[in-house]
């Protein structure tokens, strides 16, 4: 009789544990798949809280071309005038932006990077000054030593895109609208996958007024793909 009575007693332990564990199985993978949709859609969401672009979000403005000085003028016109020089004298005044791009195809010539406008192709993340004009271009609103930042995935699953080089680059344009690259690159060479990445980061002092723009260079016509490239900065110092 004790030997039947610790049999049914087990039976009554493991059959519940069993039952639990299968509940679990259950509901951590819903869990875990909803976990996941949240990933993927996050992006989307920051979007929808962020899109269209606004004043307490960013300057809009469409440069006509590359190097077309008009546009220069006008973002660094639109950055100037909204930030005073009352507020460059306070060291603790926040200056800071980072922007997310999607999908930028290119090959030959090179062209600057766009974070937007609409936002399937780009996000603004934070634009304290304001210092960013979209969807191209940061203007130093103080004099200043600054920090940029810059990455992106090179894809080459998707949109034709090739392994071949690409690089990803900073260009400074001064109040005499001459523009020069700033040393140094994110790079992702040739045959480093068909999935690779690149990242960058310079400290430079910067004159309020001063533009700086992040451009792409394919070497040749080989198509390159970058699914998401980044770009942030922030003042470090007056």
């Amino acid at each position: 009789m004790m030997h039947l009575k610790h049999h049914v007693s087990l039976k009554k332990l493991i059959i519940p544990t069993i039952f639990t564990l299968l509940l679990g199985a259950v509901f951590g993978s819903a869990k875990s798949d909803a976990q996941v949709i949240t990933r993927r859609n996050a992006n989307q969401a920051i979007a929808n809280t962020q899109a269209p672009y606004s004043s307490n979000k960013a300057l809009a403005l469409q440069p006509a071309t590359d190097d077309d000085p008009t546009a220069i003028e006008k973002s660094r016109n639109l950055v100037l005038n909204a930030v005073s020089l009352v507020d460059c004298a306070n060291p603790t005044a926040p200056i800071a932006f980072s922007v997310l791009g999607f999908n930028n195809i290119s090959s030959g010539q090179d062209s600057v990077l766009a974070y937007g406008p609409s936002s399937t192709s780009g996000i603004i993340i934070t634009n304290e000054g304001p210092s960013w004009v979209a969807p191209t271009t940061f203007v130093a609103p103080c004099n200043g030593l600054y920090f940029f930042a810059i990455s992106f995935i090179k894809d080459a699953f998707a949109f034709g895109g090739t392994e071949d080089d690409v690089n990803v680059y900073l260009t400074r344009t001064d109040l005499g609208n001459t523009t020069l690259a700033i040393p140094g690159s994110a790079w992702s060479g040739e045959g480093s996958g068909k999935r690779s990445t690149g990242a960058y980061s310079v400290a430079i002092r910067l004159i309020r007024g001063d533009v700086i723009r992040s451009w792409v260079h394919s070497d040749g016509n080989p198509t390159r793909h970058l699914s998401n490239f980044s770009l942030t900065g922030f003042r470090i110092a007056p």
